[in-house]
């Protein structure tokens, strides 16, 4: 329930960013990127999912947040910004504002956003025995249409080879040590 307070708190921060370009527009004529309607359209759908039971409702705040700090949505009407470039490439700019309203975020998010890169960037035990499933079944299918003498040569390298091949090797070991029933 905590988190969720927070969630509202930065969302009330960014709502401030987005009243104050309103009202500058208004007041000012002051005229609107293209990331402005970014920013205003993330800000919308982030804000919306929030307050919704969506499962991906966690997502819309850190992504806005993302894209505000690279300046690819922005919710201020100036540009406060750090240029970061190399050479003859472009530039890339970093809202120092934003950047550090991310940084409080993951400090008071730090288990969901672990939790979130470990699910996005390493599978989990499930999905790590499937891949090596279809690995020892694809080398089950290479080393089955072997000679026996390519199979004892492969076996004399069979610790160079990798593990779902090596328990490929041994399954059909052990299918060709089994006597066949007639």
């Amino acid at each position: 329930m905590m988190k969720r307070k927070f969630d509202f708190a930065f969302i009330g921060v960014l709502g401030l960013f987005m009243t104050n370009t309103i009202i500058q527009l208004v007041l000012y004529d002051n005229l609107l990127s293209i990331n402005n309607y970014v920013g205003f359209t993330c800000f919308m759908i982030a804000t919306a999912l929030r307050f919704t039971n969506n499962r991906y409702r966690r997502y819309g705040l850190p992504i806005l947040l993302l894209l505000c700090t690279f300046n690819i949505a922005n919710l201020e009407i100036g540009n406060v910004a750090f240029f970061v470039s190399y050479g003859s490439m472009e530039s890339i700019s970093i809202n120092p504002i934003i950047l550090f309203i991310l940084i409080i975020y993951y400090f008071v998010n730090k288990i969901n956003v672990k939790q979130v890169v470990k699910t996005i960037f390493f599978p989990s035990a499930e999905e790590q025995e499937i891949d090596h499933q279809k690995l020892t079944d694809f080398y089950f299918r290479k080393f089955e249409n072997c000679s026996d003498k390519e199979l004892e040569y492969i076996t004399r390298n069979f610790k160079d080879y990798p593990l779902a091949a090596q328990n490929a090797l041994e399954k059909i070991h052990t299918l060709k040590d089994q006597p066949t029933k007639l």
